[in-house]
C-alpha cells in the first residue's frame, strides 16, 4: 500500500504465501520512508502495542534485501498452526485499519521541505528496487504468468514508483 509520496506515511507491505492451500509464509510491515528506517515515534508505539495484542513475532530471519526496506517492527512467520495463521491475520487487519487512520490524518510534506520529499521518494524507489530483486516473487509470478507478464507487473504494478512531485 503505497501511499502519495508526498505524505510521510510508511510503504504497508503484506505477503502471504500459501503451498496447498496452507499458509507457509507470512510477512507484513509499515516499511520506514526515510533514510534510517525509522517509524514515527508514534507509529512504532502503536504497532508494537498491537503485535503485544495479538501475539505475533517473528520467527524466521529476513532477508538481505529486506534489511534495506523492513522496520524494526516487522513481521516475518512461518506459521505452525491454523493460531499462528489467525493471530497473524487479526494483527494484519488491526494493523491495517490503524495505517489507514492514521494517513487519513496525515497532512501533505510543505513544499519548502525539500529535503524530506526528497527522502520520501528515494524511500519509495529503495523500497520498489529491494522488492524488484525478490528472486522468490519474481519465480512465482514467472511459473504462473509466465517471463514478460511477471516481469511487466511487477515492475508497472506491484513496484512501480510514482514521480517526485
Amino acid at each position: 500500500m503505497y501511499p502519495r509520496n508526498v505524505f510521510d506515511v510508511p510503504i504497508l507491505s503484506l505477503d502471504l504465501v500459501a503451498y496447498n492451500g496452507r499458509p507457509t509464509f507470512a510477512i507484513v510491515d509499515a516499511c520506514p520512508v526515510s533514510k534510517d528506517l525509522s517509524l514515527p515515534k508514534m507509529y512504532a508505539t502503536s504497532v508494537a502495542t498491537l503485535q503485544q495484542k495479538y501475539g505475533v513475532e517473528t520467527n524466521s530471519d529476513i532477508p538481505e534485501w529486506g534489511k534495506r526496506i523492513f522496520s524494526e517492527c516487522c513481521i516475518q512467520m512461518r506459521p505452525e498452526s491454523p493460531e499462528d495463521v489467525g493471530r497473524f491475520l487479526k494483527y494484519t487487519l488491526a494493523l491495517v485499519h490503524f495505517h489507514l487512520q492514521f494517513a487519513r490524518l496525515a497532512l501533505p510534506v510543505a513544499d519548502s521541505d525539500v529535503d524530506r520529499k526528497r527522502e520520501i521518494y528515494e524511500s519509495h524507489v529503495r523500497y520498489s528496487a529491494c522488492q524488484l530483486s525478490n528472486d522468490k516473487t519474481r519465480q512465482i509470478l514467472e511459473k504462473r504468468f509466465g517471463v514478460d507478464m511477471a516481469r511487466n507487473y511487477m515492475e508497472q504494478m506491484m513496484f512501480d514508483v510514482e514521480s517526485m512531485t
